[in-house]
């Protein structure tokens, strides 16, 4: 790595108490039934397309690309996913003119766009699922939906043309649409801070309903895998209920194809006494554990990644962000990182820590299990502070690749099926202003 140094500390395992395994929980569920407010294609049908099977090493194609594609700020927020055919689906929440979803071909040409959408995720066959908020009546190429109360949730299908198969309203509370997921026979996860996490079949309609949100991936089996946070309390479902001092934990879960909960971790405070820093002070300050994203790969393995302040319990294992920082001479070394995985039934495979990481925002596997995170880190001494960066594990756990660039933020990731990377950050501008642009890169790391 060039740039900030972002430091990776190993812990190895292999099993770990589960919480609550074989439980049943979940939320409220409609039995099925559709969703009010639906308009769809005529033609649409309710089974997912079998995709193509991904190409062989020696079929893969060698073009890479960068896009620059205007203003998105620090604070921008972006989706990618990739196809089997090598399109990509990039969704954009920044500052600029346009905010929504694209989809770039191979060589990165536009394919489409269209100008809605606050989480986006795209299934093999190329068909496009995107997700958001809307507070008035508004027409996605089918008919109008009128929102249910203040703020509502929709969910549009789009075919690999850009063409709206279905558009669904969720009569549910809008405020805050974060993460959407599709398993492989088209069941679509949306999860938000006030709807909780709704999952729902090929067609939108709506199958259950958990009372908790966070980052959301499916499994091959259907399972769903939620990873977030929460102060207090959360409630998994069937009894099942994670408990804090109301500093901020992280948790993960995993539940069925019917929302039962098969199991979940509490992601929280380290077992120390006190936080002893580098200059012999002492201080009591209340600490958080945040878990941002999830990913699984064809195995069911599932990584996770995320941050932390002062220290964590990971899987067992105490850490302190003073241990792994390479000085004290600033605040934000009391901030570390993690990224982790897990076998489908939730033993741990493998976890590290990394000091200076001012956000983790996604992670991603590839066919090989390797493991991708980015995010960004401090280390700069101008405005923003940090560098965005991208880093590679191998299924051992070992560090063998990153990049650590210019100033700005890496805000989403996705892995093709020859193994290259998709990434999606901002970067500041050179010139007297701070100012940033959106960038979307696809290239071997």
């Amino acid at each position: 790595m060039s740039g900030a140094s972002m430091r990776w500390f190993e812990l190895m395992a292999v099993s770990v108490a589960i919480i609550g395994a074989g439980c049943t929980g979940g939320g409220a569920s409609d039995g099925g039934s559709d969703v009010n407010g639906s308009v769809v294609a005529a033609g649409s049908g309710d089974s997912a397309p079998t995709p193509p099977p991904p190409p062989p090493p020696s079929a893969c194609p060698t073009q890479t690309y960068s896009l620059t594609l205007g203003g998105g700020g620090i604070g921008m927020l972006a989706n990618v996913a990739v196809d089997a055919a090598d399109d990509v689906l990039y969704l954009k929440r920044g500052a600029d003119a346009f905010s929504g979803v694209s989809k770039y071909g191979p060589l990165g040409d536009l394919l489409y766009r269209v100008p809605y959408g606050e989480v986006a995720t795209m299934d093999a066959a190329g068909n496009a699922y995107v997700a958001g908020s809307f507070t008035a009546p508004q027409d996605f190429g089918l008919g109008l939906l009128v929102p249910n109360g203040n703020v509502d949730v929709f969910v549009v299908k789009l075919d690999p043309t850009g063409r709206p198969l279905f558009a669904r309203q969720l009569d549910l509370c809008g405020d805050g649409v974060t993460s959407i997921a599709v398993d492989v026979n088209g069941r679509i996860a949306v999860s938000g801070a006030a709807l909780g996490t709704v999952v729902l079949d090929a067609n939108g309609g709506r199958l259950f309903q958990l009372g908790f949100s966070g980052d959301v991936a499916f499994d091959t089996q259907g399972n769903l895998i939620v990873g977030g946070s929460f102060n207090t309390t959360v409630d998994l479902g069937g009894g099942h209920i994670l408990r804090n001092s109301g500093d901020g934990d992280g948790f993960l879960a995993k539940v069925d194809a019917n929302g039962n909960l098969l199991f979940a971790y509490d992601i929280g405070d380290a077992d120390l006494p006190a936080t002893i820093h580098g200059s012999g002070r002492l201080e009591s300050r209340l600490t958080s554990q945040r878990v941002r994203a999830v990913a699984v790969d064809a195995q069911d393995e599932i990584a996770l990644i995320g941050e932390f302040d002062y220290d964590i319990k990971l899987f067992g294992q105490n850490q302190s962000a003073l241990e792994i920082a390479i000085s004290d001479v600033a605040d934000f070394l009391h901030h570390g990182s993690f990224v982790a995985k897990l076998d489908a039934a939730g033993n741990l495979l493998w976890e590290q820590f990394g000091s200076d990481a001012s956000a983790m925002n996604d992670v991603a596997i590839d066919l090989a299990g390797n493991v991708y995170g980015t995010g960004d880190e401090y280390g700069n001494a101008s405005p923003p502070f940090r560098y965005r960066f991208v880093q590679k594990f191998d299924p051992a756990a070992t560090t063998f690749g990153g990049a650590t660039t210019s100033d700005g933020s890496g805000h989403a990731l996705a892995v093709d099926g020859c193994g290259r990377m998709i990434w999606a950050s901002s970067f500041r501008l050179g010139g007297p202003l701070v100012r940033f642009d959106a960038k979307l890169d696809k290239f071997n790391l």
